[in-house]
């Protein structure tokens, strides 16, 4: 038995100033190797008793930078990571054997408890610059290679044999769900909005790796007896992004999605049970369960509260949803008399939501370069950078030369996915053209 709680953070304090040329990485990440292995041989007029492996993890992983701090990259990018169980090794395993006369197991079971929770938190206040790079905050859980098996056998004349397995991705032992991703910018602190800007900002919270195996494995033999076997993955999920009180700007992309679906390829989720009777009177019971704990969904949604403030060329809020590939399976052998009774059962789904608040405001809008025109002796005109959003027209008659209104065309866009159901009407959205400048050098006698 195997059971661990760990912590580790960074805090960028109030007040601290980090400057640099180059690149920014604030990375936090946390993982752990653990095996708890129980093997028994019985034998004898009769065997019995209880044998039991388990391992429990208990895991917080954090990033916090507080209302104050400014982080300034002047000619690289900044990135900011915490990541919880992307190299996991865990492994629970029971396996043992009887063949005593009687044979009766008081119950063997493999148990794997797995919370681990990661939070990025920058407070109101704070200022995250990188002037000619890109910003990526990413908040990554895994659950990552997590194997819990059970086998036994047993060959009395009377056999009964019961083994379950059971991996809790979401459970700290007191009735607590945790298994998070969590963002959380502008929304506790003092001082004013926060700032991000960059020439492109990515802010994302969900899944990284996802692999859990449970499978039980139970045999029995004798004139009478039962074989049973129960397989339960149980499942919690919560991936974020609040974005409160804060300003993002970033010409060329902002983009601010939850996920829940897993960064891995592959299988994520497999469960199986095998229950194997052969002897003359009896019974297999084989169930496999991929389940939520309880009635507590799968939360993951992308929040944009009052008082945020996202400008960008290219702008995408979306909540992705819970897809995973699973295998849910069970299989039996058993003597024709005997009876059974089998399960196979996954009832995990999850839908991503993004909820926009009333004081919210999405601007999109494309950035070009400044406008020149030139006016020679003749009247006539010259343009140049972007020429085609201005209009200019020649009066020869009144010796004027006029501009008509910028083009309103462009090529930004919003994209906002993920289940709204809601009244937009309190949120701000506006689109428009950045020109920095226009500058006219007139060498003639028109107006």
């Amino acid at each position: 038995s195997n059971y661990v709680n760990q912590y580790v953070g960074i805090t960028v304090s109030d007040g601290a100033d980090v400057s640099s040329t180059g690149h920014i990485s604030i990375n936090t990440d946390a993982d752990v190797e653990l095996s708890a292995i129980a093997n028994a041989n019985h034998g004898g007029l009769f065997s019995g008793g209880a044998l039991k492996s388990k391992n429990e993890l208990v895991r917080t992983v954090a990033i916090n930078i507080n209302s104050g701090a400014k982080l300034v990259s002047k000619s690289g990018s900044i990135g900011i990571t915490a990541e919880g169980g992307r190299y996991d090794h865990i492994e629970t395993r029971t396996s043992g054997s009887s063949g005593g006369l009687v044979s009766i197991d008081a119950g063997m079971n493999a148990s794997t408890k797995y919370a681990s929770d990661t939070f990025i938190n920058i407070q109101k206040g704070t200022s995250i610059a990188a002037d000619k790079g890109s910003v990526s905050i990413y908040a990554y859980v895994s659950a990552n290679d997590i194997k819990n098996s059970l086998e036994s056998s047993t060959g009395g004349a009377v056999a009964v044999m019961t083994g379950h397995a059971d991996a809790e991705v979401c459970a700290d032992g007191s009735s607590n769900n945790h298994f998070s991703a969590v963002i959380n910018i502008g929304t506790e602190g003092s001082g004013d909005k926060a700032k991000i800007t960059g020439r492109k900002v990515d802010i994302y919270a969900g899944i990284r790796n996802l692999e859990i195996y449970d499978k039980v494995q139970i045999s029995a033999g004798g004139a009478g007896g039962a074989a049973k076997s129960f397989a339960t993955v149980t499942f919690y999920l919560n991936a974020e992004v609040n974005i409160g009180d804060v300003k993002i700007s970033a010409p060329e992309r902002v983009s601010i999605k939850s996920s829940g679906t897993p960064v891995n390829a592959g299988r994520h989720i497999d469960v199986y049970t095998n229950s194997t009777f052969s002897g003359l009177f009896g019974k297999v019971t084989t169930e496999s369960r991929f389940v939520l704990p309880g009635m507590v969904p799968l939360n993951i949604c992308t929040n944009i509260n009052s008082g945020a403030d996202i400008e960008s060329g290219d702008i995408c809020i979306d909540s992705i949803d819970f897809a995973v590939n699973a295998s849910v399976r069970y299989d039996y052998q058993r003597n024709a008399a005997a009876g059974k009774s089998v399960l196979a059962f996954n009832n995990v789904t999850g839908t991503g939501k993004t909820v926009l608040s009333d004081g919210a405001r999405i601007a999109v809008y494309q950035d070009n370069e400044g406008i020149d025109v030139y006016v020679d002796p003749d009247g006539n005109l010259t343009v140049s950078g972007p020429s085609d959003l201005i209009r200019t027209s020649k009066h020869a008659e009144s010796k004027t030369i006029s501009f008509s209104e910028i083009k309103a065309a462009s090529a930004a866009k919003i994209y906002i996915g993920a289940n709204i159901r809601q009244d937009l009407s309190g949120v701000r959205f506006e689109a428009y053209i950045h020109i920095p400048y226009l500058k006219v050098i007139n060498d003639s006698e028109y107006n």
